[in-house]
């Protein structure tokens, strides 16, 4: 599996309001995207090397100070069963937006969590990629 890493060859932009210059909106950290045809249907797959895993938490780390509020983003077509599995990653307690494409083809999940480290977000961005469809921004 490759991934194409944004944030680790600088400093890793925070969010600070607003929708910021990606398409969709603006993660708090670091964005991994799985390459086209590294995954059934190019979507992110569990990071496959302890490496990865690493340098994801180093930028997270370089960027919150735990526990912090994080974002996860999410898009997928929206189909319920997903939906429901993607929910259930999630405590009770977490914020949770959904917005629909004007289209209503795609579902943007967006999440707020308080997590207490960097290991906390990796675990969980890999507990998600293993839903089927659903793209992590």
């Amino acid at each position: 599996m490759d991934f194409v890493d944004e944030a680790m060859a600088g400093t890793v932009p925070r969010r600070v309001g607003g929708q910021g210059g990606y398409p969709v909106g603006r993660t708090d950290g670091p964005r991994l995207h799985a390459r086209a045809g590294a995954c059934a249907g190019g979507y992110l797959c569990a990071m496959p090397h302890e490496e990865a895993r690493n340098r994801m938490r180093k930028a997270l780390d370089q960027v919150h100070e735990w526990p912090s509020v994080y974002m996860f983003k999410f898009i997928f077509e929206p189909d319920q069963d997903r939906l429901d599995k993607l929910l259930a990653l999630f405590p009770p307690e977490a914020e949770v937006l959904r917005k629909y494409s004007k289209g209503g083809k795609y579902l943007s999940l967006t999440v707020r969590e308080v997590m207490m480290s960097a290991d906390e977000v990796v675990n969980r961005y890999d507990r998600v990629a293993g839903v089927e469809g659903v793209i992590a921004l």
